[in-house]
């Protein structure tokens, strides 16, 4: 398994899947600057994608940020890799008419009821709670404690902050940055950077 991204979500990636996948199946990718060769002198980091050994096939986000990890999973399925959502055991997920796309990532005690949709490429950080009759687009980010009440639709490369609060039947646009304890108690357009209790819109943002 190829975990791209080598930093501090890559890192909590790696607790999770490193009980069900042999140590020696785990290696990990970064461009940046960081040049680091390992992480905790165990797992081989590798800098280009030709250089990882083919034996890797899949692959799972271990970035954080809404346009960064759209761009590195588009670089991984570039270079042939395919792409495998981080899904948890401990995360209790509704049995009726859900659909969670395979590359969604969804991390610890997280919470999503029946009659919810998650699109591609999204990440559900710890403690996340949706309610039913939910539906989020793709390449969106919850972070950890947001709560997304019921009949909330959300679009496309939107990040919901940490402990913000969606409200009952509300719709939120594409590129969309919901701020940290925000509560949001009505429809929000693309492009807006929303902050405050209750939610204000406090600029555009044009990405």
């Amino acid at each position: 398994m190829l975990i791209v991204g080598a930093g501090g979500h890559a890192k909590e990636v790696l607790d999770l899947i490193e009980t069900s996948i042999q140590d020696e199946d785990i290696v990990l990718f970064d461009n940046t600057i960081n040049h680091k060769n390992e992480l905790y002198n165990k797992f081989k980091i590798y800098h280009k994608f030709s250089d990882v050994p083919k034996v890797h096939k899949h692959f799972m986000l271990g970035v954080g940020g809404v346009y960064i990890r759209k761009k590195m999973s588009e670089l991984a399925l570039n270079n042939n890799f395919i792409w495998k959502g981080v899904q948890v055991d401990f995360s209790k997920i509704g049995k009726f008419n859900s659909f969670i796309d395979a590359t969604v990532d969804i991390m610890q005690n997280v919470i999503i009821s029946s009659n919810v949709s998650i699109e591609k490429g999204t990440l559900l950080n710890r403690n996340v709670n949706i309610h039913h009759d939910v539906v989020i687009g793709v390449n969106c980010e919850l972070a950890p404690y947001a709560n997304i009440l019921g009949n909330v639709k959300i679009g496309a490369n939107t990040f919901i902050g940490a402990g913000a609060t969606i409200l009952p039947k509300i719709t939120i646009g594409d590129n969309v940055t919901i701020g940290a304890g925000t509560v949001v108690t009505k429809d929000i357009p693309d492009n807006c950077l929303v902050v405050g209790v209750p939610g204000k819109i406090i600029k555009n943002q044009t990405l």
